[in-house]
């Protein structure tokens, strides 16, 4: 439900989007829109090499996620001096 929005109210474009899931139930929305998606299960050991490739400098990583620890991303987020985006404050 998320992705009509963001590309009503961002100039943004396909290819700046990846969806990642721990299952395929997001499959389906990244075809029907077009974007890429990966399926990794997002986990303390490997969040670094997962996510520190996809983030850059201005970008944003939007977590919709559950059982996945907020902090380390925003770490991240800072570090990469990318925004961070949560729809919960969640521990590992």
């Amino acid at each position: 439900a998320i992705l009509p929005v963001l590309f009503e109210k961002f100039a943004i474009q396909k290819n700046q989007i990846t969806i990642i899931a721990a299952d395929n139930s997001g499959a389906n929305i990244a075809a029907e829109y077009g974007v890429e998606f990966q399926l990794h299960i997002i986990n303390p050991g490997n969040y670094i090499d997962i996510l520190g490739k996809q983030i850059h400098a201005g970008d944003f990583l939007v977590n919709l996620s559950c059982n996945i620890s907020s902090i380390p991303l925003i770490e991240l987020c800072n570090d990469k001096e990318a925004l961070y985006i949560d729809t919960a404050n969640e521990p590992w």
